[in-house]
């Protein structure tokens, strides 16, 4: 700001919202250069988190004593339209200054006018008599203000040693016996904490037996990265037997001796998975993979590993949230909609509750398949749709997985995943997992 003075006596803020047009700034520079007193101002909003600490006063000292020359400082606010005058040394009348009309005030307001206060403003400085007294004047107001808060200091601690000590070594001694008396019983709380951990994050990282693996309801694009590189790698570590010459002495077959329906369906679920995060077949995870593509792949990879741990295991996935993994009972629901999946606003029967939480709306359309298909079962004479459910969402029924839309580059808000395009979507309608590896190959025209 000073640097921008020193060139001109109109220094406007570029961060601060615009509030003088170009016309305006060059009739205030003309005005200013045929002032017979130095003025120059400064349109700049007041911040606390600037150096000044937002104070006004110690803005104007800072300017002076960078410039180091004797002036009459305005500065203008540009939001409310505030105008501030302070008298550095100018040969001034300061009882010129104090008096000066009302309207050359400026309170706050909602229509600041900046350009036509600071004309008039100038106007009135023109016609300013000189201070009877030879010395130059000062504005009451130019006093030396205290310095702003060093963020620094204020943030720094006393010395370790500083001060008087002793008495807290007395304190610190019957301390440590507390301490480890603390300890000593936070060992029974660590080992409830870390066994309910395991439990919840145990062998399949899963969020609890009822529900299958770890699945949050609204996951985060990094945790959706992290999950399909952890998943898929695992499932490429379980495969990876059937593609060595020869089996290593000792090391376990778990993959040569499926029934050759599960070694299919693992090895679809990789090749749809990698197609859909990996295009570049370079290892790595396209960088443009959306929250859809990512839980997409998720499920896919989980799909293999249970087709390989357990290759009686159903062909679904839990309607409500994929991420629970194998659908191990099937509930029925009151569509709202057309599609089986009822928008994944229909209440499970038998269920106390509710489930308008869940209402996604018009079902995406788009994706790999181009359609939707309809995979859920109904019993003849009824209009009641049986859709596959993880054991944890039969007995009560889960939240729906929320994925975020590309909306604003990717920072959508949260939606059910159902409404987005892709392949994913046909999940929710209860497509077995075949269905989702056809639609995927499909699309890349992988057959």
């Amino acid at each position: 700001m000073a640097s921008g003075l020193r060139r001109d006596p109109l220094y406007v803020d570029p961060e601060s919202p615009p509030a003088l047009d170009a016309a305006e700034r060059s009739q205030l520079r003309a005005k200013l250069r045929a002032l017979r007193i130095p003025v120059m101002i400064a349109a700049v909003s007041s911040n606390p988190d600037d150096e000044s600490d937002g104070q006004k006063d110690l803005l104007v000292k800072a300017l002076h004593d960078r410039l180091h020359r004797d002036a009459l400082i305005v500065l203008a606010e540009p939001s409310d339209g505030g105008i501030e005058v302070v008298n550095y040394g100018t040969r001034v009348d300061p009882t010129y200054l104090r008096n000066r009309p009302h309207y050359l005030e400026y309170p706050e307001s909602a229509d600041p006018a900046l350009g036509r206060r600071l004309d008039q403003l100038l106007t009135y400085l023109g016609k300013a008599p000189t201070s009877k007294s030879d010395a130059p004047q000062s504005d009451p107001l130019a006093y030396d203000p205290p310095p702003a808060v060093d963020p620094v200091k204020e943030q720094a601690l006393p010395g370790l040693f500083t001060g008087d000590f002793h008495p807290g070594l007395t304190l610190g001694v019957f301390a440590a016996l507390l301490v480890t008396g603390l300890v000593a019983a936070g060992c029974g709380t660590i080992r409830v904490i870390v066994t309910a951990r395991r439990r919840r994050y145990g062998a399949g990282g899963g969020s609890g037996a009822a529900h299958g693996p770890h699945a949050p309801e609204r996951p985060s694009l990094g945790w959706l990265r992290r999950a399909a590189r952890h998943d898929l790698d695992t499932l490429t570590a379980a495969l990876e037997p059937m593609t060595a010459p020869k089996p290593t002495v000792g090391a376990p077959e778990p993959v040569a001796a499926l029934p050759a329906e599960a070694q299919r369906r693992a090895w679809e679920c990789l090749d749809a998975a990698a197609l859909l995060i990996d295009g570049d077949s370079d290892g790595r995870i396209d960088a443009d993979a959306t929250p859809a593509v990512l839980a997409c792949a998720i499920v896919l990879a989980r799909a293999g590993r249970t087709a390989i741990d357990e290759p009686a295991a159903a062909r679904h996935v839990c309607h409500r949230n994929p991420l629970h993994g194998t659908a191990r009972k099937r509930t029925e629901v009151r569509p709202r909609g057309g599609n089986p999946g009822g928008n994944l606003g229909g209440t499970p029967v038998g269920s106390a509750r509710s489930t308008a939480d869940d209402a996604a709306g018009t079902r995406g359309t788009g994706g790999p398949a181009g359609t939707r298909r309809a995979a859920g079962r109904t019993r003849a004479g009824s209009t009641m749709w049986s859709l596959p459910v993880c054991e944890g969402c039969r007995v009560t029924p889960g939240a729906v997985l929320r994925l975020r839309s590309q909306e604003r580059n990717g920072r959508g808000a949260y939606v059910p995943y159902a409404t987005l395009p892709g392949p994913l979507a046909a999940l929710a309608d209860g497509a077995e997992i075949d269905q989702l590896t056809r639609d995927v190959r499909e699309y890349f025209g992988v057959h």
